[in-house]
């Protein structure tokens, strides 16, 4: 029981603190710590709604478990009452609060601002012009509404009709306006969802999105404003809203992907060392400009991009520029490696590649990299100014390190080239002559021997390859160099040693063998005996000087058996062999006692054979010397031969002489009688006498023979150096006091050939023909095989006689072949003019604005063709000219038709000049086939002569001479109907007559040609000098006089191609302005009484003006009798004009 009324007391109190705690939530806020309890998604009134409902059941809850376990306790029935109590006001609060809601709503209905309303013919949404948002005109609160109605209805509310009817008109159109809702809030947060240097990528998208809620508009037609009840319009609206949208969305969500792409890969370039990763640094940059490139594929413009692709160019440079500093303070050790040989060639130590080149190599690769901002260009395009430039200047502190390492580096490498210069010294010196030079005893080989070996150890301690920075310097090529060098002055002291021991054995072999030589000669003569008395004393001073060396190789060759693993074993043999030297020089001087005793013999039996020989040669000499009788009776031949004979009669006799004067000195050496040798004086005597004589006539026949040797091709333009030979022995031999047969035989020689030397002329040959060369050698009887190539001067002095004697003969075949020779030139140079003559071409363009190729200076073609005629004309006077008769004729025919087609070729190209711009305008339909065959014709002529531009090719064409005059008649007929044409235009427009064809032919060929409107217009028009034209010269604007006066015309005349059009059109709006002009002028003069501004018009219509006034005011005048003062206003007006100084004022705006 006690727990039964405890229970009860516990429930009173809940029922309390119920009470208490809706007494004190109720009028608060939801949410608050003093308001009702906040559920999700619930508006006030239904939020407090439910919170009571909540209060209620708990209460209720309390009421049933009481009911069924408390009622029949005494304090029951107080708790029910307070309980059904709290209940009421429960009640109550609903309802207070669902009417306060009825009312708000209902108030609110009929307040337009209030958001509830929604007019169903209204626009759906709009742009505020404030701050440019997106605005649906479908209210947050109309959503509120809707779920509160809903919420409240289920609550078991009976909603108010007028309510109710706003909130199924708001249903209706809910699910519209939540995706519109969407729409304007992605349209009115798109600009932050961007990144802003892509929006102008998205700017197209974004316009015509933009465009679509510009343009609302309903029906095909677009005239009305799409509305709330048009269900059908308002969702094909939300559909392009809804495509716009989600493309834009589409554009942006691609555009970030590809934006956190690129960061991704400009943070992973941050830490690619630039240095050392350049490819790689290639490599991403130009994954940067493909992904820019599809990008640009998509559809994106190239001019759009240029924000993103500048903050690209920027986040690059960031990175550029951490690598550059990085690169910059390490660059010496980071460049790429140079491996660099040490070296030693010619002569000295040096790398490889070469000092300057690594220098070069180095300063390049840093060159390189310092210039990277420069060669950079990001992923901008070809045409921005680049921003990598700067970076340069920026970083330019770090440049002043950079280069003193690269010095203090380029130190250090001469450095290790210093270390090893001691070790090539050796390379640089001749060896040979450096050993030769300062080794001579055992001692020095002995100790350069132990030098070389303490150097081979240190040379295997050097390093095979020393770093620098990023230098890599092989040492093992130098190093091989030194090894060689050692080894290779090892071989060269262990050969110098052994040439220093065979040197010394060689010496004392030589000295033994000639000695020996020497010493078994046994002397014939005095002259021997002295020579081996004089080289017995020469070995007996030498010897002591070789006796030493046989020591001094015995230890050198003890040596080389140590260095060198075996030694000579020629000393042995050599020690026997000076044991027999000395043993030949003890008996020497017995054996040339013996031999002084039998020369003194062999002298009287040598004394009696030089006897018997001179006898011989006595008896030769008198019977085969020549007499007189040979020199004036004989032949070349036999004079040659007798000249010859004495020469060597001469060469025997002096052997001879040589005997005897051997035999004299021995006879004086061995103390015996000298012989009498006065046979052979008189021999030598008559000898010399005769070779005198044969002297003479060599001399001549040597200088005579080194003409007559000479081709005659050459020499033919050098006679005169025969000439002057025989002029200067005719003056040697005339110089002759005792003449002899010889002179006298020299003389006539000289006679007959002087006589040939003026016909010489005639057998020179220039002009002479292969032919001509053999009519001269059979006159002259030359052999049979005789030819220009082979014959030589002395064929000609052969038949020099002949020469004389058929001069005549000579004389008329050179004539002759001088004849055939100017023929022959001539025609010559026709062949040439024929293969080399072409037609000089120039390009024209005609009225198509095809170009097609015309032939120029006419002139100059057909004057030589005449000159060509009338050299062939010249040449048929000549005698000789039967021979080239036929060639002659075939020039002939073929210059008299070039002659021909040149003309008619010349007449149809200026005709054709002259009517091609008429025809190809079509002035002439009538004549336009016949034309368009002559054009044709005429192109197929010119485009044979452009392919084959030689004038005489020009007469072989096929049909040539019909083919040109059909197309010089045919024209004929064309400049007929032009000229009928002209008539007919000079008809249309009589100013035409004031003109020649030519110029009415180039003002109707080219009517729209400023200049040429230019030059015709004043001989057309006796006033206007020229016009001015308006800047795309369609238009004349004005006229102007020959003093400079400029007229503008009232009205524009159009310049068309039909020229008498739009000059009448020219001459009639001359006569308006004109006629207006003079109106203005003398309206103007009326007004102000004579005082009219002169610049404002023409000379001519002030003039006339002026005319027309002064006519007035004298008919006036007459009539009221006021001449006088009308003569001094005149005066006074004159006196005005002259007073004016029109001096300053343009008189291109004169009038």
């Amino acid at each position: 029981m006690l727990e039964r009324e405890t229970l009860l007391a516990r429930l009173v109190d809940s029922v309390k603190d119920v009470r208490l705690d809706f007494e004190t939530r109720c009028r608060g806020i939801p949410g608050d710590a003093s308001g009702p309890l906040a559920g999700k998604n619930l508006s006030e009134v239904v939020n407090n709604i439910v919170w009571v409902r909540q209060l209620e059941l708990k209460v209720d809850d309390t009421i049933k478990i009481a009911e069924a376990l408390l009622s029949d306790l005494s304090g029951f029935r107080s708790f029910y009452r307070s309980a059904e109590d709290l209940l009421d006001q429960f009640k109550i609060y609903e309802q207070e609060q669902f009417d306060d809601w009825s009312r708000d709503i209902q108030s609110g209905l009929s307040d337009s601002r209030s958001g509830l309303s929604i007019e169903a013919n209204g626009r759906i949404m709009e742009l505020d012009p404030n701050d440019g948002s997106l605005k649906v005109h479908y209210s947050d609160r109309l959503v509120i509404l809707l779920r509160e109605v809903r919420q409240l209805s289920a609550l078991g509310f009976v909603i108010p009709a007028k309510i109710q009817q706003v909130a199924n008109i708001a249903q209706k159109f809910c699910k519209q306006a939540i995706i519109l809702k969407q729409v304007a809030h992605f349209y009115n947060s798109i600009d932050q969802q961007m990144i802003q240097s892509q929006r102008p990528m998205m700017l197209q998208s974004a316009l015509a999105f933009e465009q679509i809620i510009k343009n609302s508009k309903a029906g095909s037609g677009g005239k009305s404003q799409i509305t709330w009840d048009n269900p059908k319009e308002l969702e094909g609206y939300i559909q392009k809203l809804q495509n716009a949208a989600e493309r834009l969305a589409t554009e942006n969500r691609k555009l970030r992907k590809w934006h956190t792409t690129f960061c991704e890969k400009v943070v992973v370039l941050m830490n690619i060392d630039l240095l050392r990763q350049q490819q790689r640094w290639k490599d991403g940059l130009q994954e940067l400009r493909t992904g820019l490139a599809s990008v640009e594929a998509q559809g994106f413009q190239a001019s759009d991009m240029h924000a993103w692709k500048q903050h690209w160019n920027h986040q690059l440079y960031k990175a550029l520029e951490h690598q550059y500093q990085m690169g910059l303070e390490a660059l010496n050790e980071n460049l790429p490696e140079i491996n660099i040989d040490l070296t030693y060639k010619q002569g000295r130590l040096q790398f490889r590649p070469p000092f300057e080149e690594i220098r070069a190599k180095y300063y390049r690769e840093m060159k390189r990299f310092i210039g990277i901002p420069n060669q950079f260009k990001g992923v901008g395009e070809a045409g921005d100014e680049s921003i990598f430039s700067i970076m340069i200047d920026r970083n330019a502190s770090g440049f002043l390190t950079i280069f003193s390492k690269a010095e203090d580096l380029f130190r250090r490498l001469s450095a290790v080239l210093h270390q090893h210069k001691e070790w090539i010294v050796i390379g640089q010196v001749d060896m040979e002559a450096l050993v030769e030079k300062h080794l001579s005893t055992v001692h020095d080989w002995e100790k350069n021997f132990k030098a070389l070996k303490i150097k081979g150890k240190e040379v295997e301690r050097l390093p095979s390859a020393v770093k620098v920075d990023c230098l890599n310097i092989n040492c093992n090529p130098v190093k091989t160099v030194i090894d060689d060098l050692i080894q290779k002055l090892f071989d060269m002291l262990v050969l110098s040693l052994r040439k220093s021991i065979q040197a010394h054995l060689h010496e004392i072999d030589t000295f033994v063998t000639e000695a020996m030589e020497v010493l078994t000669v046994i002397p014939q003569s005095v002259e021997e005996i002295g020579d081996a008395n004089l080289q017995y004393s020469k070995l007996q001073e030498r010897k002591p000087e070789i006796l030493p060396l046989f020591q001094e190789a015995e230890d050198k060759n003890r040596l080389f058996r140590t260095v060198a693993g075996g030694g000579l074993e020629t000393i042995s043999n050599l020690k026997a062999k000076w044991d027999k030297f000395e043993l030949m020089m003890e008996s020497h001087q017995l054996m040339i006692k013996d031999q002084i005793e039998v020369m003194k013999g062999n002298v009287k039996s040598r004394l009696q054979i030089y006897y018997q020989e001179l006898e011989k040669f006595k008896a030769r000499w008198d019977q085969l010397k020549p007499g007189d009788d040979v020199i004036e009776t004989g032949q070349q031949n036999t004079l040659d031969k007798s000249a010859k004979s004495i020469k060597e009669k001469k060469i025997e006799f002096d052997d001879l002489e040589v005997i005897r004067k051997k035999l004299v000195d021995d006879c004086h050496h061995f103390g015996l009688e000298e012989p009498n040798f006065s046979l052979a004086y008189s021999i030598h005597k008559d000898i010399e006498s005769c070779a005198q004589i044969w002297a003479l006539y060599e001399e001549f026949q040597q200088g005579f023979q080194e003409m007559a040797n000479e081709d005659w091709i050459t020499f033919r333009t050098k006679t005169y150096l025969f000439e002057e030979f025989l002029m200067n022995w005719h003056d040697r031999l005339r110089k002759i006091e005792e003449h002899s047969v010889m002179t006298v035989k020299l003389q006539l020689e000289v006679d007959k050939y002087k006589i040939t030397i003026p016909v010489l002329k005639y057998v020179r040959g220039e002009h002479l023909s292969p032919d001509h060369w053999l009519d001269l050698f059979r006159l002259l009887g030359l052999p049979r095989g005789t030819s220009l190539e082979k014959l030589l001067f002395g064929d000609l002095l052969r038949v020099a006689d002949t020469i004389v004697a058929k001069a005549s003969d000579l004389k008329d075949l050179n004539s002759r072949a001088q004849g055939e020779v100017t023929i022959r030139e001539a025609l010559r140079e026709l062949d040439l003019w024929g293969v080399g003559a072409v037609f000089t071409l120039i390009d024209y363009e005609d009225s198509q604005s095809r170009t097609i190729k015309l032939i120029k200076d006419w002139k100059d073609i057909v004057n030589q063709v005449g000159d060509n005629r009338c050299l062939l004309q010249s040449l048929k006077d000549s005698p000789y000219y039967k021979g080239f008769e036929d060639k002659v004729s075939i020039w002939e025919r073929k210059l008299a038709e070039l002659d021909e087609y040149l003309q008619n070729l010349n007449h149809i190209q200026r005709k054709w000049v002259y009517l091609e711009p008429i025809f190809g305008r079509g002035a002439l339909p009538k004549e336009q086939t016949r034309f368009n065959r002559v054009d044709e014709d005429f192109r197929s002529i010119m485009t044979d002569i452009k392919k084959d531009n030689r004038v005489t090719r020009l007469t072989t064409h096929a049909g040539i001479r019909n083919s040109l005059l059909t197309i010089l008649d045919q024209l004929h007929r064309c400049q007929k109907s032009l000229n009928e044409f002209l008539e007919e235009k000079r008809s249309a427009f009589p100013r035409f007559y004031f003109i020649g064809d030519d110029d009415l032919l180039e003002i109707l060929g080219q009517s729209t040609n400023p200049s040429v409107i230019q030059s015709h217009l004043k001989k057309l028009f006796a006033g206007i000098n020229s016009v001015c034209f308006d800047e795309e010269s369609k238009h004349i604007t004005a006229m102007k006089s020959l003093e400079g006066e400029v007229v503008p015309f009232k009205n524009k005349v159009f310049l068309s191609d039909n020229v008498e059009t739009w000059l009448n059109d020219l001459a009639l709006e001359m006569k308006q302005t004109l006629k207006q002009l003079l109106t203005e002028c003398v309206t103007a003069g009326r007004s102000s009484q004579g005082a009219i501004d002169p610049s404002l018009f023409p000379s001519q219509i002030l003039c006339l003006a002026e005319q027309i006034k002064f006519t007035e005011d004298i008919e006036d005048a007459i009539k009221d009798h006021s001449l006088h003062q009308i003569e001094t206003q005149l005066v006074n007006k004159l006196e005005h004009y002259t007073n004016i100084d029109t001096s300053s004022e343009d008189p291109g705006n004169i009038g």
